[in-house]
């Protein structure tokens, strides 16, 4: 079934000047691209964008989303919020043109809470099969032409959610499996009972059938048992792994059948009952980075650990607080890790092994940040709620590239990540998909 209800504003390129743009480079096929890291390997992207500069289009969604974009060649697969900010709409747009190709209702429940929407999980997709992941936990796969492969209701198999804030967790396709996590209270919230206690599940991306589930046991208490992060893939000295952090620590599992092969934790000593946690892992240059939430301090050490990793295996912990990350999920690109502290508005630079701070910037943006950070083409990229954006040089060496302004004074929750793919950038703003080349 087709739902109509976006609208192509505008389209400033004739479609055969495409084929004169930069040759097409990566994907981005989910929340923090191909790499699982926040980074693209891009060439030749913009840096003077604005409302009219770069614009090849500008296409208004059907309602607002802090999902991040999935690009697979010439498509863009992205969720949105419908009308009145109930239900999820998905849709594929065309990469050249942003005409809608298709569009499906993923659930038409009301949004559980006035910070969030339904169209928080981020689409993911390895070419042949795209998931969408609904806050209310609708589960639905398509193949490229819209076709419903399969569908399911993670609450309706597994148990209603038990989380303060709405679930939004990203579903990431890894090697022929896709993986989910659900990191919750083992009690209820407003009145609902969880139906079991944090787990992870594996699945056919073909046929949704699973292929194991597990448990995950935590000494967390109340709210820190919940995260709104996302498992992400690494493959280290060979060895693949799911890091997933959360309710107080962070463990290594095997992708394979789910068992856990270390954990860490736990940057809640105390265990205070309030640390939930949002930002997901980052692995780069053999080392793993785990933000602890609300102000406190990064941790790193070296992959390819088993069993129990103490305090003393750490390689470092970050001594300021502008290298954390309560909301942001951090960037590793070429050679460094970037922090992104959305409250105090700082972006910084730091050496993996050293954590050595090469540089440590305010960015002057009026509103906070919470949308990842993204790189490519020697570029880092950055926008606030209210949708001002700021391009930095990536590297030791500080530069603020460019800043522009995309949103409105309407806009106020934008936590999308800006998405370098297939030479072109693309930047959701409020209700709107806007691309530059």
């Amino acid at each position: 079934m087709f739902y109509p209800i976006f609208s192509r504003r505008y389209l400033l390129l004739p479609v055969w000047l495409w084929s004169l743009s930069t040759v097409f480079a990566g994907n981005w096929p989910n929340f923090r691209g191909p790499h699982f890291d926040g980074s693209n390997v891009e060439k030749n992207l913009p840096v003077a964008i604005s409302k009219t500069d770069h614009l090849a289009w500008q296409t208004e969604l059907s309602g607002p989303g802090s999902s991040t974009p999935a690009v697979w060649d010439k498509s863009v697969f992205i969720t949105a919020s419908g009308k009145d900010l109930k239900g999820v709409i998905a849709s594929r747009l065309d990469l050249y043109t942003g005409k809608v190709i298709w569009s499906r209702e993923i659930c038409n429940d009301k949004r559980h809470d006035r910070r969030s929407d339904l169209a928080g999980p981020s689409p993911t997709t390895d070419g042949d099969t795209v998931v969408f992941l609904s806050g209310a936990g609708d589960l639905k796969a398509f193949d490229f032409d819209g076709k419903l492969k399969w569908e399911k209701n993670l609450q309706a198999e597994y148990g209603q959610f038990s989380l303060k804030w709405t679930y939004s967790s990203s579903p990431v396709l890894f090697e022929g499996t896709l993986y989910l996590q659900i990191l919750q209270r083992n009690e209820s919230v407003d009145g609902v009972v969880p139906g079991r206690s944090s787990f992870l599940i594996a699945l056919d991306p073909g046929t949704g059938a699973e292929k194991w589930q597990h448990t995950r046991r935590s000494q967390a208490v109340g709210e820190s048992l919940e995260a709104y992060s996302t498992p992400i893939p690494i493959s280290h000295k060979g060895r693949p792994e799911i890091l997933v952090s959360g309710a107080d620590c962070l463990t290594g599992h095997d992708p394979a059948d789910g068992r856990e092969m270390w954990r860490w934790e736990t940057w809640n000593r105390d265990r205070v009952r309030d640390w939930r946690v949002i930002p997901s892992p980052v692995y780069g240059d053999d080392m793993i980075v785990a933000c602890a939430p609300k102000g406190q301090p990064a941790y790193t050490f070296f992959a390819g650990s088993s069993g129990t990793v103490n305090h003393g295996d750490l390689k470092w912990r970050s001594k300021i607080d502008a290298i954390s990350c309560d909301v942001t999920t951090p960037l590793f690109y070429n050679g460094f890790f970037y922090f992104l502290n959305g409250r105090k508005k700082m972006l910084s630079c730091v050496e993996p092994y050293s954590g050595k701070i090469e540089w440590s910037q305010p960015i002057p943006a009026r509103a906070k940040l919470e949308a990842s950070p993204s790189a490519a083409d020697g570029k880092i990229y950055t926008i606030s709620h209210t949708g001002e954006i700021f391009i930095y040089k990536a590297g030791a060496d500080f530069e603020l590239l460019h800043s522009t302004v995309l949103g409105q004074d309407s806009d106020a929750n934008n936590r999308s990540t800006i998405v370098p793919a297939q030479g072109r950038l693309l930047i959701r703003v409020g209700s709107d998909l806007w691309c530059m080349d």
